[in-house]
């Protein structure tokens, strides 16, 4: 369920990648246009940049802010109630890795188990397309759109429906990153009224028995925003918190099974 995005540009070396040899980390360049990637068709030497963009996008964004405010905000994000996501489907799980290595394996452009994986193989979702990760006006989070097609049981409507999700990424230096997804379902009744949003933190996991270990922890929390006035909310909060708590359950055995091979 992810759209890929890459910046290209005219940079006058007739490669078409966009570098001019410049040092280009700082996101694309004057009229780039994104283009739309499907599957894994992207060379390796691509996937790298890439990658090393976005860690040096955080690496940046960091150090704009002291490490001790960096701690607090952090600590301050964990506690504070995001909206109207206030619902916890999985809390401390326990990944064999650290932030960084969570990242390039799951979240990042080049990722080898992309959120997509999950979704086609084992939520059954079509057309999935995915975004790039894109640098949001604020300097310190990243952004971007994965598009797809999901089942649906709805007992009016088409039996596939298309649907959005908006995702911003945020990491804390070494304390923590955020992943929030806000989804948009479309083509079911009463689809308009109401959007998912869930949040997924990750922190080191720290010593455990005096004895230091590289691993993280990983909670899901999720919740229903509604955006218009209807008579069926009670129902439509009950399924629907339902689907996304079962959702991010997957999502966690998941993570847990491909994390075994690192």
């Amino acid at each position: 369920n992810f759209n890929v995005e890459v910046w290209e540009a005219n940079d006058g070396d007739g490669d078409g990648d966009g570098d001019d040899g410049s040092d280009d980390e700082d996101g694309p360049v004057p009229g780039a246009h994104p283009k739309i990637i499907m599957g894994r068709s992207r060379s390796s030497s691509a996937a790298e940049r890439d990658l090393g963009k976005s860690i040096k996008f955080f690496g940046r964004a960091s150090k704009k802010r002291e490490p001790a405010e960096l701690k607090k905000d952090w600590e301050q994000l964990k506690k504070t109630k995001d909206g109207d996501i206030s619902d916890v489907a999985f809390t401390n799980l326990t990944l064999p890795c650290d932030i960084e290595t969570f990242y390039k394996k799951f979240w990042s452009n080049s990722a080898p188990h992309p959120i997509s994986d999950y979704q086609r193989d084992v939520i059954k979702d079509k057309d999935i397309k995915t975004d790039e990760w894109e640098e949001a006006p604020d300097g310190f989070t990243l952004e971007r759109v994965i598009d797809y097609m999901h089942p649906s049981d709805a007992p009016i409507g088409p039996p596939m429906a298309h649907s959005k999700k908006s995702q911003q990424l945020q990491q804390y230096g070494e304390h923590g990153a955020m992943l929030k997804t806000v989804t948009q379902v479309e083509d079911v009744p009463m689809a308009d009224c109401f959007l998912l949003e869930d949040r997924i933190l990750v922190e080191p996991k720290g010593t455990s028995g005096g004895e230091e270990k590289v691993e993280v922890t990983v909670t899901a929390e999720f919740g229903i925003r509604f955006v218009k006035s209807t008579v069926w909310k009670r129902i439509i909060r009950k399924n629907a918190k339902g689907g996304i708590a079962k959702w991010l359950m997957g999502y966690s055995e998941f993570m847990k099974e491909k994390s075994s091979s690192f």
